[in-house]
C-alpha cells in the first residue's frame, strides 16, 4: 500500500503540482501536508513514518477532514489550483456521524475531482460510485498486492484531467514540449531537449532502442525552473563511472543555468548533481553546450571538458563569450573564458560549438566556436587549440566568410 502511494506521488512532477496524504480508520490524520511536499518531494522521506491503523472505517469523515483541514491555503494549497482527491478503502463505511450524502456536496462545491479505489472484497461498489466524480473514476482490485495493476490506468485518467484540454487530453503537460529542439547521441542512447515541457521549464527525453523513453524533469528536482527552457542544449560525457548528462537552461533566472545529471546507483534515477549558473542578465548562458573528450589515459576516469556558450553576453567591445569547465573531480570549474576579436559587440560569439580534428597533431582536444554575426554579418569560425590543462585562452586562427 505504501509503495502504491509512493508511486502516485511520483506521478506529480510538474513544477507547481502539490501532493498531500491523509490516513484514516476511526480517526483521520495527515501523513504530510502540501507544505511538507514543497520542502521535500521525496516520497520515501514523506512516507517514512506511516504506521498501520486499526479500528473502524470512517470514510466520509476522512473525506471531510481532507477537504476542510488539508485542502486549505494555510496548509500550502494554491488557491486557484485544480484539485484532485484519491480515496482508497478496503471496507464499507461504518461512520456513525457522517454520510456521503453530506460530504460529497462539499467536495462538489470546492470543485474537487474524485477517484475511488476499492481493495479486496469487503468494500461497497455503491459507496465507491458515490465518492467518485464519474463512474469510470472507480477502480477495483482484489488485493493490495494487485494495486500496481491499476496504476497506469489511474495515471492516464488523472493526467487527462491535468492536461490543457480537460478530460479529452492525455498530454502530461508536454503539449508544447518541442521535443528534439536539441539532440545528441552517445553509446546507443539519444537525448532530446524538450524546452516547452511543463510551462516552458523544459526537460530531457532519454531514448534507447527497445526501451521506453524516459522524461527527465528537473522541475521536480529544482525550484524556479518555469520559463527556463531547460533542454535548449544537451551534451553527454562518458566516464568510467557512467554517463554524465548536461542540459542548458538559458532563460533560468534571466542569467542562464546548466544542470549536471548523473544516475543515482540506488534509486536508478537521474538526479541533479551540480548547477553551473550564468552571471549576466540576458546573456543566454547555456544556449550551446559541447563536450571535448578527455586527453587522460585509459582508466583515469576524467570526464574531459564541458564548453558552455553565452552568445548574448555583452561588455565593452565584447559580443558573446564561451566558458570552459573542467570536470575531473567534484563540482565543475569554469574559470577559463574564451572570447573573439574585440569590437564585434553583436557577433554572438559562442552561438555554435564543436570539437574539431587534431589540427596540430598533439593529441589534445581542440574546439571550434561560431560567431554568426561577426564581420558585418558574414560570420566567423574560431579555432582554439588544446593544452595540457585544457584549452588555450587565445584562438589560433579565425576564418571569416
Amino acid at each position: 500500500m505504501i509503495d502504491f502511494i509512493k508511486n502516485i506521488i511520483r506521478m506529480f512532477t510538474a513544477p507547481r503540482a502539490l501532493v498531500a496524504v491523509a490516513q484514516y480508520s476511526t480517526d483521520t490524520s495527515a501523513v504530510f501536508h502540501f507544505k511538507d511536499f514543497v520542502s521535500d518531494p521525496n516520497p520515501d522521506n514523506l512516507m517514512r513514518s506511516v504506521d498501520h491503523f486499526q479500528e473502524a472505517t470512517y470514510t466520509p469523515s476522512a473525506i471531510r477532514y481532507v477537504l476542510e483541514e488539508m485542502m486549505t491555503e494555510e496548509r500550502g494549497m494554491r488557491k486557484h489550483s485544480r484539485k484532485l482527491l484519491i480515496v482508497i478503502t478496503d471496507g464499507k463505511s461504518n461512520d456513525p456521524t457522517e454520510t456521503f450524502n453530506s460530504v460529497i456536496p462539499l467536495a462538489e462545491m470546492k470543485a474537487v475531482i474524485r477517484f475511488a479505489i476499492g481493495v479486496g472484497k469487503q468494500f461497497s461498489r455503491q459507496e465507491l460510485e458515490k465518492i467518485a466524480s464519474f463512474p469510470n473514476f472507480v477502480f477495483e482490485t482484489n488485493s493490495f498486492d494487485a494495486l500496481k495493476s491499476i496504476q497506469n490506468e489511474l495515471r492516464e485518467k488523472i493526467f487527462a484531467i491535468e492536461g490543457t484540454n480537460s478530460t479529452n487530453s492525455s498530454s502530461f503537460e508536454q503539449e508544447l514540449s518541442q521535443g528534439g529542439f536539441s539532440t545528441t547521441l552517445s553509446g546507443g542512447v539519444s537525448l532530446f531537449g524538450a524546452v516547452g515541457s511543463y510551462s516552458w521549464s523544459g526537460g530531457i527525453v532519454e531514448a534507447a532502442r527497445g526501451v521506453n523513453a524516459t522524461f527527465i524533469n528537473a522541475s521536480a528536482l529544482e525550484t524556479d525552473m518555469q520559463n527556463s527552457y531547460l533542454g535548449y542544449s544537451v551534451a553527454v560525457a562518458e566516464t568510467v563511472n557512467g554517463s554524465i548528462y548536461f542540459a542548458g537552461a538559458p532563460r533560468f533566472n534571466h542569467t542562464g543555468l546548466v544542470l549536471v545529471f548523473q544516475r543515482d546507483p540506488l534509486q536508478q534515477e537521474w538526479t541533479v548533481t551540480h548547477r553551473i549558473p550564468g552571471s549576466q542578465l540576458g546573456s543566454y548562458f547555456g544556449a550551446e553546450l559541447c563536450v571535448l573528450e578527455s586527453h587522460a589515459g585509459p582508466g583515469e576516469g576524467r570526464a574531459g571538458l564541458l564548453v558552455v556558450g553565452a552568445p548574448w553576453y555583452h561588455a565593452q567591445d565584447v559580443g558573446g563569450e564561451v566558458h570552459v569547465c573542467t570536470l575531473e573531480t567534484g563540482a565543475p570549474n569554469c574559470s577559463l573564458t574564451l572570447r573573439g576579436v574585440q569590437g564585434n559587440v553583436h557577433g554572438q560569439f559562442g552561438t555554435s560549438l564543436s570539437p574539431c580534428p587534431d589540427l596540430n597533431g598533439d593529441g589534445l582536444p581542440e574546439l571550434a566556436v561560431g560567431a554568426p554575426l561577426e564581420d558585418r554579418g558574414h560570420g566567423s569560425v574560431y579555432i582554439f587549440l588544446g593544452c595540457p590543462w585544457g584549452i588555450q585562452a587565445k584562438y589560433s586562427q579565425v576564418s571569416t566568410k
